[in-house]
């Protein structure tokens, strides 16, 4: 039988939202940065980029070998059903990206469409041209990391429908 570490303690150096209440944080936007997300969470990030880099540039991969067996999966996706359904549709697009239809609304979440990162080899490339995506009303981004904001891909979007609401803000 297994138990979990008791919330209270600290370990490994992990302390969540570094002492802070969630309320506190988004209240006084301590997690917005210059154009950014700042990840509130655990240890301190300055010099992450090139720890990550380092280790994804320099250092073996123990699982190298089984990347040749990962299936390779570009995504298709016939967008003429998903404009033509009346209901509610949810359309994994890929990753973390998600297409929400209701009637004639749609939310885009976490849009990104190419290449996360140069030395990330993409095993599910989209196959279709955005120009057949429905254009979404909103777009939601659920936190700034790379895999779920990517510039590149909301400039395709361009122009963007921008909102912005506080955390625990209710939108309708």
């Amino acid at each position: 039988m297994s138990t979990l570490p008791c919330p209270n303690r600290r370990f490994n150096g992990y302390r969540p939202l570094n002492g802070r209440h969630l309320r506190e944080i988004a209240a006084r936007r301590l997690h917005h940065g210059r154009h950014r997300f700042i990840n509130p969470m655990g240890t301190a990030r300055h010099g992450r980029f090139w720890q990550v880099l380092s280790w994804k540039l320099l250092h073996t991969n123990a699982y190298g070998d089984e990347l040749d067996e990962q299936p390779y999966s570009p995504v298709h996706i016939d967008w003429e059903p998903v404009k033509a359904h009346r209901g509610v549709s949810v359309t994994l697009v890929r990753h973390a990206t998600l297409l929400i239809k209701d009637l004639d609304r749609i939310l885009l979440v976490d849009p990104v469409f190419g290449d996360i990162l140069w030395f990330i080899k993409d095993f599910s490339p989209l196959a279709f041209s955005l120009d057949e995506m429905p254009r979404p009303d909103h777009v939601l981004i659920t936190h700034g990391h790379y895999d779920h904001l990517d510039t590149a891909s909301l400039a395709v979007l361009d122009p963007v429908p921008t909102s912005s609401a506080r955390w625990g803000t209710r939108v309708s």
